[in-house]
């Protein structure tokens, strides 16, 4: 998931979950790999971690709204298919599915399943991680199970200090001995030392931690036909990826950060860098082109008010210009943001 969001530079990203087993590992696991990838070019932020507890569509919805109002586009999913489905409707009704957010699911939400009929309410453009799970590949995985073992006691007993230590299991369903090998440790040594030639792929092997050198994962992408259409590889060397789907359909992937962000800016009257003045009596503008409207009002009279009608109102909202506002338009223009300006209800900066 990580390469992919480095891959088209996706610095920032949420991390939607579920109370599924697993969501608490799936979370360590990013903030990990997040702390041992160092690139001197590259750095990521997880900008919200949500772990849904909603048992439907309504629910669902609630807890997604902070969400909504963030800055995040892209989103890593972890849930299971029938909780995704809930998650993704829910999303949609709060624009979370538009073209300008990517969701990027994890195996329990793709599973082994890819019927086009099961994925209805997931949006077009959405990627998948995933790995074949269907039984005649775990028969095939259980075969290689049995070749790791072999090879690992064909270690064990061609070491000559093993030769009077038995790895007879001292556990018993009837006994009261210890409920834990004793010597499966110091076993797995001997296991992550194996190197074996299997029939297809790459060779087995293992690292420090016990964890296989050689792995694939499948990049998948939901089509226009609703379908998971494999699009990439992803192995220990790398990310191999071709033409996306993206949502909405744009040729082009999102840029994953907000296209404009709006902020709320307090002031107080303090000439010269900031000076309050009425609008035109006619007109309703501000009379110069260097000053903004600025709300001078409380935010409780506003209740069930007409927008249109208030802003004209100078009872409501006035002009202000000053060093401060040239500041603010300039900053506005350059960094593309929007923002709404109100002078400080208690009128001493808010303390």
């Amino acid at each position: 998931m990580l390469s992919i969001l480095r891959r088209y530079s996706w610095h920032s990203f949420a991390v939607v979950t579920t109370k599924l087993g697993g969501h608490e590992d799936f979370v360590r696991a990013l903030r990990d790999l997040i702390q041992k990838m160092v690139y001197h070019d590259f750095k990521f932020t997880i900008v919200d971690i949500v772990t849904l507890k909603g048992k439907n569509k309504d629910e669902i919805r609630t807890e997604l709204e902070d969400l909504a109002d963030s800055e995040a586009r892209i989103m890593l999913l972890f849930a299971t298919r029938d909780q995704a489905k809930e998650i993704m409707t829910a999303a949609t009704d709060l624009g979370l599915t538009s073209k300008n957010y990517v969701w990027i699911a994890s195996q329990t939400v793709v599973g082994t399943i890819l019927d086009s009929s099961i994925f209805l309410q997931f949006p077009i453009g959405m990627l998948g991680v995933y790995y074949n799970t269907t039984k005649f590949r775990l028969f095939d995985e259980l075969e290689k199970a049995v070749l790791v073992f072999g090879h690992g006691l064909e270690l064990f007993t061609s070491d000559p200090k093993n030769a009077n230590i038995s790895l007879t299991p001292n556990v018993s369903c009837y006994g009261a001995g210890q409920p834990r090998w004793n010597k499966g440790d110091y076993f797995f040594k001997y296991l992550k030392n194996v190197t074996a030639k299997v029939k297809q792929g790459p060779d087995i092997s293992f690292n420090l931690d016990g964890s296989l050198k050689h792995v694939e994962l499948q990049i998948l992408n939901l089509n226009r036909k609703n379908v998971w259409e494999k699009i990439g590889v992803w192995t220990n060397t790398g990310l191999d990826i071709k033409d996306i789907v993206w949502p909405g359909d744009s040729p082009v992937p999102p840029p994953g950060v907000p296209e404009k962000f709006n902020l709320k800016v307090t002031f107080l009257d303090e000439p010269p860098f900031v000076n309050v003045f009425p609008p035109d009596n006619e007109t309703g503008e501000c009379k110069t082109s260097r000053s903004v409207r600025c709300r001078v009002a409380p935010e409780h009279k506003f209740f069930g008010m007409n927008h249109s009608l208030a802003i004209r109102n100078p009872d409501y909202y006035k002009c202000c210009s000053g060093f401060c506002i040239d500041l603010l338009q300039k900053f506005a223009q350059d960094l593309k943001f929007s923002y709404d300006l109100y002078r400080v209800e208690d009128g001493t900066w808010g303390v």
